[in-house]
């Protein structure tokens, strides 16, 4: 399909300059000569680029940025002016724009500012729209060791051996134990879930096993066990290690006799239940100090999985973080397209002791409060909470001789890039993993050249 392109610009004779240039490059133009001509265009149809000067009669080009960018989302946004500055650029950018270039300005380099925003807009939708594969048994994850874990789910699905899957904390053991359920032979058997540490010893028992009526005051009818709701599928016990010793030795018992007797009841019942377990703490640990029984963990322990913490597997970052953002831009009703670059290299900067919880959170969040239809970097950095950064392991001592500040750290390196890329903003900010916007305020706090 044929580019479209609207140039608003109210120099009648730079607009035909501009014109000519993209129609000989194939392009459909359309122009306009000022903001409020460019609306209407806008509203009759789609744009894959808007070009806009910023001093123009009836609608200056800053007020036609923020109409225009509600109006298309999606278009890329260049603001055109003669008036450099970088008030004004950061302007441009805080309203919408996505890039800036000052005139004059050879249309060669105008078309490649293009040709690269289109490339990194690519990028970050092409792993935006990566989300929508689908992944197998609804794990979402690219990394070699989930791959790895993955396969190895494959080989286990349709056995009956017990599984033990361990990991931290929000890393994704019950979205394991769901995927081995998913096997051909188990899937439409039941899956049932139950937090053994959200429920008090006497209440435990009875959901596991079940009672008759009358076995305690307040059993006044006969209650069904979750491994008798479960028979013929999957009972997932979520945190097993804060099971109290005293339930240990009946659930060791139901796991060897493969029979379930009921609170109260004097006979048991046959089952066909698998046992798939999940805890963030050390068993290991736990029995050294008498809390969990040796003979229940090997008898769970038939096959181990452990899942790395998200920091540990940082492809699926942004991975994840992209999926969360289409699924509560659905539930909340708000229009977002994906994640920019930096945003993504800044979650994969942070340490998510929560792991793939905390970041489902903290794209919620960021959903919530952010505009769109892009999440930058600095989307993110409005809201920081406790999230913390993975600390540096191999920047050598002797970068912090003195104990520089921090400010002076970041002026240095950000001055070593710069100077790098021949003073090249589009590749300092990209090498540096910030939106050309944030690089302006850093170059103009710093009095880092930042004239254009």
């Amino acid at each position: 399909m044929t580019n479209r392109i609207l140039i608003v610009e109210d120099d009648i004779s730079f607009q035909n300059l501009v014109q000519s240039y993209f129609v000989n490059k194939a392009f459909e133009v359309v122009c306009c000569e000022n903001g409020k001509e460019a609306i209407q265009a806008l509203e009759d149809g789609e744009f894959q680029f808007i070009l806009t000067d910023w001093k123009m009669k009836v609608m200056d080009g800053m007020e036609f940025l923020l109409k225009a960018r509600r109006l298309a989302p999606c278009s890329i946004i260049i603001m055109m002016t003669s008036f450099s500055s970088v008030e004004a650029a950061l302007e441009a950018m805080d309203n919408g724009a996505d890039s800036f270039i000052s005139k004059p300005f050879k249309m060669i380099d105008l078309e490649d500012l293009i040709n690269k925003i289109v490339t990194k807009r690519e990028k970050s939708i092409g792993l935006a729209a990566e989300v929508n594969t689908k992944y197998t048994y609804g794990i979402i994850a690219k990394s070699k060791v989930m791959a790895q874990l993955v396969q190895f789910i494959g080989r286990i699905q349709n056995v009956k051996s017990s599984v033990l899957i361990t990991g931290e904390s929000g890393s994704g053991k019950e979205v394991v134990a769901r995927a081995i359920h998913n096997g051909t032979n188990t899937k439409s058997r039941p899956f049932v879930a139950i937090n053994c540490a959200a429920m008090p010893e006497h209440l435990l028992e009875s959901e596991l096993f079940g009672h008759v009526k009358g076995s305690f005051t307040g059993a006044d009818k006969n209650k069904k066990g979750l491994f008798l709701e479960a028979d013929g599928g999957v009972l997932f016990l979520d945190e097993i290690g804060d099971m109290p010793i005293s339930l240990q030795g009946k659930l060791l018992r139901v796991l060897q006799e493969k029979e379930v007797r009921p609170v109260g009841a004097n006979k048991a019942i046959r089952i066909d239940t698998r046992v798939v377990c999940a805890t963030h703490q050390d068993l290991q640990k736990k029995m050294d100090n008498g809390e969990f029984r040796e003979d229940l963990f090997f008898r769970l322990n038939v096959i181990p999985i452990h899942i790395p913490a998200l920091r540990d597997r940082q492809d699926d970052i942004g991975l994840l973080a992209n999926y969360f953002l289409q699924k509560y831009s659905k539930l909340n009703d708000r229009y977002f397209t994906h994640i920019s670059d930096s945003g993504i290299n800044y979650l994969a900067c942070l340490h998510w002791r929560g792991n793939v919880r905390e970041l489902e959170n903290y794209i919620e969040r960021a959903v919530i409060l952010s505009e769109g239809p892009i999440i930058e970097m600095e989307d993110f950095l409005l809201f920081q909470n406790s999230v913390e950064r993975i600390p540096p392991q191999s920047i050598q001592k002797n970068l912090f001789q003195g104990n520089p500040k921090l400010e002076e750290l970041e002026k240095d390196y950000i001055l070593k890039i710069y100077d790098e890329v021949n003073k090249s903003k589009d590749e300092c900010a990209e090498i540096l993993g910030i939106s050309k916007r944030t690089l302006y305020r850093k170059l103009e706090r710093y009095q880092l050249g930042i004239e254009e």
